[in-house]
């Protein structure tokens, strides 16, 4: 445990003893857009084979359906975050093959094998977040995730709904659209003013979101054309499309804010190939997340979760989550990151139980053709976590062990 708390709290003290604020970041407008989509996937919507050979009686014949709906709405303003969507599919398959069914004294006689299957699903996805009257201050969240699965010649199905609400303060932005912004100008040799650079971190970070998708084909053709009303320098576009397309320029994630959530969460899982483990279940939720951008070259951020089960069910107990992580862009050509995470649980009558690990990752571009890659993760684990959704407070127990990995790597384009 000591260990594991040791990791978190040394990147916070090398946050300390860098940390500054920039003026672009205290100054950055949170935007207000929305956009919704509906679309039918069908890619191999039917399919059809089939094989006969007389000689041999190996005739086979097979059809299949793969049809999908699925659709998004996200809005985002000073006031409200909301990103809802959901998918519809539908699966069949049918095959027939001859196969040998009975003999008439020494010759075979040859029937035909069916089979035919068919799956149904339903995913639902809602995230929500309403202000009351400070874009980062109070605010109530109601979060929902439903599937449902339908399976024929059995005629079986089961569902998973998890419904989550509470109240909330405070508010994580993303920058890395402002960093973005100010890349563009840097890069291209651009005067943009604090007012420009705010235009075009809205632009950015609706493309981001999936904004200009809408325009179909024409989705990059809108996006720079908007980018070229604020730089206003039609003659800078190849730059800008390099800025944003070159693996040199790529930069890491920049968040920044308060933001403490507590609220329940119920989940509930019904049908024969659910665990009744997780019906009807209640779970208290807390957490705190923090992060910070060190100038436009370095980022923080650390988050705290604890989750407490209300069903004394065996496997289940009192679950507190810590992860942070610190990156450094060295320069546009190169980017590092450290990453720690510790899990503990808490069962009842027996000894606390922590698993954590700690990794180091960087990525050097030397060229537009040659990069290098390296990656050094350790790890210790005496429970797992388990179950079907991904932040159920339930564990099970197995003998300790640690793990050291390492990668290198390298990549040169010789064409």
């Amino acid at each position: 445990m000591r260990t594991g708390l040791t990791i978190p709290l040394v990147l916070l003290c090398a946050f300390l003893s860098y940390a500054q604020r920039d003026n672009l970041f205290s100054t950055y407008k949170i935007p207000t857009y929305s956009f919704y989509e509906l679309h039918v996937a069908g890619q191999d919507f039917l399919t059809y084979f089939r094989n006969k050979i007389d000689e041999d009686h190996n005739d086979a014949e097979t059809v299949t359906i793969d049809l999908a709906l699925g659709g998004r709405y996200l809005k985002q303003s000073p006031l409200y975050n909301g990103d809802i969507s959901g998918y519809l599919s539908y699966y069949y398959d049918k095959s027939k093959r001859s196969e040998i069914s009975s003999y008439s004294g020494m010759t075979p006689v040859y029937g035909d094998v069916i089979n035919e299957r068919s799956v149904s699903d339903v995913y639902l996805n809602s995230f929500n977040d309403f202000y009351l009257r400070d874009e980062k201050g109070l605010f109530l969240f109601g979060d929902l995730k439903g599937a449902y699965h339908f399976f024929t010649p059995s005629k079986t199905g089961y569902s998973t709904i998890e419904f989550s609400s509470g109240i909330g303060y405070g508010r994580i932005v993303n920058l890395k659209s402002v960093v973005q912004a100010y890349i563009i100008g840097r890069e291209s040799g651009i005067d943009l003013s604090e007012e420009a650079i705010s235009k075009l971190t809205e632009i950015i970070e609706k493309r981001r979101d999936g904004y200009y998708s809408k325009n179909r084909d024409n989705a990059d053709i809108e996006f720079y054309r908007e980018i070229d009303s604020v730089v206003k320098k039609p003659e800078m576009t190849a730059k800008i499309q390099q800025v944003f397309n070159s693996a040199l320029y790529q930069t890491a994630e920049r968040r920044s804010g308060l933001k403490f959530k507590l609220g329940s969460r119920y989940t509930n899982e019904d049908g024969e190939n659910s665990d009744t483990k997780y019906q009807n279940l209640v779970d208290i939720a807390a957490s705190v997340e923090y992060a910070a951008p060190i100038g436009f070259d370095k980022q923080f951020y650390i988050s705290v979760s604890y989750l407490n089960n209300t069903n004394s069910l065996k496997g289940k107990a009192p679950m507190l989550s810590v992860s942070s992580s610190f990156s450094i862009d060295h320069s546009y050509t190169w980017s590092s990151s450290i990453n720690a995470k510790l899990i503990s649980v808490f069962p009842e009558n027996e000894a606390q139980r922590s698993n954590y690990s700690i990794s180091l990752t960087s990525n050097y571009v030397l060229l537009n053709a040659l990069s290098v890659f390296g990656s050094l993760e350790y790890s210790n684990t005496i429970f797992y976590n388990w179950g079907s959704l991904s932040e159920i407070a339930a564990y099970s127990y197995h003998p300790e062990y640690s793990k050291t990995q390492l990668h290198l790597g390298v990549k040169y384009y010789i064409l």
